[in-house]
């Protein structure tokens, strides 16, 4: 058969590889959820120490159409002694559309900080959100960019964070005692 009418099998070759390596996987996270969405950072930690391995991670990528990555590892020296649970996902034509959410835990599992963000066209419009919790309160922090920062701006503000009433100490609403 003349060269010119071969079947090329470089790209067949590419093309198996990059789809068998689409799922590349070491951790199943969705049993590491409770009922309610939070992450279960005991059972983390466990398989994390089981598997021996530095991180866990679970991932799944189309080529330049579609990517979600979670993971799961030890805090690195910027952060005290602790956990980190990274969730991020990009979608769109060549990965047009991106968010991300990253959560630090203490090694009590008490939550340092989480980050979020978010872009679209590859960051020319993007929002960053901090949340830090305090004693009484959850500091929130919020950037904004256009325009790779040309215009936006940053607000800051302070929700507060209810926590239960005393159950002898008060009285209830509405009690004349």
């Amino acid at each position: 058969m003349p060269s010119h009418l071969q079947r090329p099998t470089v790209p067949l070759v590419a093309l198996v590889l990059i789809l068998t390596t689409a799922a590349c996987s070491t951790y199943e996270f969705a049993n590491a959820r409770r009922a309610d969405g939070s992450w279960d950072l005991e059972r983390l930690r466990a398989d994390l120490e089981a598997s021996g391995e530095e991180r866990l991670i679970e991932r799944t990528w189309i080529p330049l159409i579609y990517l979600d990555v979670t993971r799961f590892e030890a805090t690195g020296e910027d952060f005290p002694s602790g956990y980190r649970v990274f969730h991020g996902t990009a979608y769109g034509p060549l990965l047009f559309c991106a968010s991300d959410e990253d959560r630090f835990y203490d090694e009590k599992d008490r939550e340092l900080e989480t980050w979020s963000r978010w872009g679209v066209a590859w960051g020319i419009v993007r929002e960053r959100t901090t949340e830090i919790p305090l004693p009484r309160w959850r500091r929130i922090e919020r950037t904004t960019d256009v325009l790779l920062g040309i215009f936006g701006g940053v607000v800051t503000r302070y929700d507060s964070v209810e926590r239960p009433r005393p159950s002898s100490d008060m009285p209830e609403e509405g009690d004349s005692n």
